[in-house]
């Protein structure tokens, strides 16, 4: 018995409709909101820190008093391509391998310091991280990341005293059937916390991009109290990916990336949390943050979500344009009409100079602001030492055939050829040598390039990045090439 072909496509087309139409829903909507901004670089103001530490910084966190920003780095971004299981990467070697860590940033002089994890195993890969100040200690503050450990995933809480360069290891959380998956952590005191849990816990490429899709709400929200107990308190989110509080901490918001909005949530005397308000935003909501003295929310994300997730789980480029939008109360006249908040951008990026922005801050004591994600300094070293080389091999070529070129005109002269070709061959060895210098320029600025990212890259780089494979090929080739 045959099967109708005609009834099957239609099975098939019926089915990939449900599937796609959440995805395709938010994505006509978003596109529709993008047409208001353009997506291109505004960075008149704007200083790129190019420091080695400050590499894959997935969220960062303001600390106001001092204008310090404390963030959750991969550091070496090699190694988060080949372990990160928000992604679907789950290579065991890499996993082992000791590279990430929490880096602080100091807003006033832009310095850059990793703090030093003590009575903690050398092996951290944080994605998200929250900070509250000491109840015992105005100079003391509780940091909270999510550890991807190779064994799996936790909280682990950590105490670090203002101004110096550790930070000391309390405890770990680890729930396997709760956080299978967690994204980011809401630290309220020493012993509890809310965190996002971004998908189920099957580990497959597929089953995750049908999950970020729409179709299947695999996410949820944990509160871990202080007897030790956690308990879902929030079920059924699509892909809860940041979180926040507002300042009085009677609400919850959460950044729902695959819907492009940011889900408020009441706080109950339970902790259970109540949605009561959706904000939709014309970009995927990555990572949020609360500015202190007004409430206003700032959230960060990439605007062409779906075609970003595709790249990131089928390993192709990662540079995809992003922006921050503010959110406000809406005192306007349309608040009659239950418009509760109102939501402009304020800062966008083509992708180029920040090939994946997650999170953003601002301080108006300042009078400061950063914006950060997963940059690849590595990857500009590798780019950069792919040009020289290519640069090089050209004058090689052009140095090869300039000399047979001259063996040409020789033979052709030695054998009494028509004049005619003889000059024909000499103009060919005229235009070799006229781009010699042109190539040659290319190469110096290429060389200097190079040079200067590697400096730049090995002054305050961690020991063992001066073994990693895109330091040790810049160093061999900056010594063979000669300007």
């Amino acid at each position: 018995m045959t099967v109708p072909i005609a009834p099957v496509l239609c099975v098939v087309a019926a089915i990939l409709t449900g599937l796609l139409y959440p995805a395709g829903q938010v994505a006509w909507r978003v596109r529709n909101e993008q047409k208001q901004f353009e997506l291109v670089p505004r960075h008149d103001t704007c200083s790129v820190l190019n420091d080695p530490l400050l590499q894959g910084c997935e969220k960062g966190v303001v600390h106001y008093p001092t204008g310090q920003v404390f963030f959750a780095c991969a550091i070496d971004t090699s190694v988060r391509e080949k372990w990160f299981p928000a992604v679907m990467e789950f290579d065991p070697e890499a996993a082992l391998n000791p590279k990430g860590g929490i880096v602080r940033l100091d807003l006033k002089s832009s310095k850059v310091t990793r703090l030093e994890l003590q009575d903690f195993p050398p092996t951290f890969h944080p994605h998200g991280l929250s900070i509250v100040p000491s109840p015992d200690d105005p100079n003391q503050l509780l940091i909270a990341a999510v550890n991807h450990g190779a064994s799996g995933s936790s909280v682990e809480i950590f105490e670090h005293t203002l101004q110096t360069t550790t930070a000391r290891h309390l405890e770990t959380f680890r729930n396997d059937k709760l956080l299978p998956a967690p994204n980011d952590v809401l630290l309220l005191d020493r012993h509890s916390f809310f965190a996002t849990n971004d998908r189920s816990n099957v580990r497959s490429k597929l089953w995750t991009a049908v999950e970020r899709s729409g179709w299947v709400k695999g996410g949820h929200i944990v509160y871990k109290g202080k007897d030790g107990n956690a308990k879902v308190v929030a079920d059924k989110v699509e892909y809860p990916n940041g979180i926040a509080a507002s300042v009085d901490q009677k609400h919850i918001y959460v950044g729902d990336n695959s819907r492009a909005q940011v889900l408020v949530y009441e706080r109950r005397g339970t902790n259970r949390l109540r949605l009561v308000d959706t904000i939709p935003i014309p970009h995927a909501a990555d990572n949020l943050s609360v500015e202190p003295s007004t409430g206003n929310i700032y959230v960060t994300g990439v605007n062409q979500f779906f075609s970003c997730l595709v790249a990131f789980l089928m390993d192709g480029p990662t540079v995809c344009p992003g922006a921050v939008t503010k959110i406000t109360n809406n005192t306007d006249h349309d608040l009659f009409f239950g418009k509760k908040y109102k939501t402009s951008i304020v800062f966008t990026d083509d992708g180029h100079r920040i090939p994946v922005m997650t999170i953003a801050g601002v301080v108006p004591d300042l009078k400061k602001s950063f914006v950060a994600g997963l940059s690849e300094f590595l990857k500009k070293l590798k780019a950069q030492t792919g040009a020289v080389k290519r640069i090089s091999k050209d004058l090689s070529y052009y140095d090869i055939e300039a000399v047979k070129q001259q063996e040409r005109i020789d033979k052709l002269v030695a054998s009494g050829a028509d004049i005619h070709d003889i000059r024909k061959q000499k103009e060919v060895l005229e235009e070799t040598f006229q781009m010699m210098p042109d190539g040659k320029r290319r190469l110096a600025t290429a060389h200097k390039d190079l040079s200067d990212l590697l400096e730049k890259f090995m002054k305050n780089a961690p020991p063992e990045a001066a073994s990693s494979e895109e330091v040790v090929a810049a160093k061999e080739l900056l010594a063979e090439v000669h300007v």
